[in-house]
């Protein structure tokens, strides 16, 4: 298939959106870390895959690991507070590829919040 346009004009306007600000790397990722919270939650890899694919540079990504694991409470909160709600919750965060530690620190910190019946 051939291009749609032609490779120098791309690279003009790239190079003009970015000489003007329009086209910010940090920005996009910084904008991505926070909105990472709530319900849509991934892990840091996860997030830091999907920025590579859209076209993120290095410098842009670092960003991602100076950042805590998002609140996992909003997911955690369709689960019931019981041995068998932590262990549903347990499988579905592992699901989403979050880390056997990240999974567990949520966990203590959802059960330990007030409401909690163990």
């Amino acid at each position: 298939m051939e291009p749609r346009c032609e490779p120098a004009a791309v690279d003009a306007v790239l190079n003009r959106l970015n000489s003007r600000r329009l086209l910010d790397d940090a920005r996009a990722v910084q904008q991505a870390i926070a909105s990472n919270q709530g319900r849509r939650a991934v892990p840091a890899v996860e997030l830091r895959r999907r920025l590579e694919a859209r076209g993120a540079d290095s410098a842009a990504l670092a960003l991602i690991e100076m950042t805590e694991e998002p609140n996992l409470g909003p997911l955690l909160a369709r689960f019931e507070r019981s041995d068998r709600g932590r262990a549903r919750a347990y499988r579905f965060l592992a699901s989403r590829g979050f880390a056997e530690e990240e999974i567990l620190s949520a966990l203590e910190r959802y059960l330990a919040e007030p409401g909690s019946s163990d």
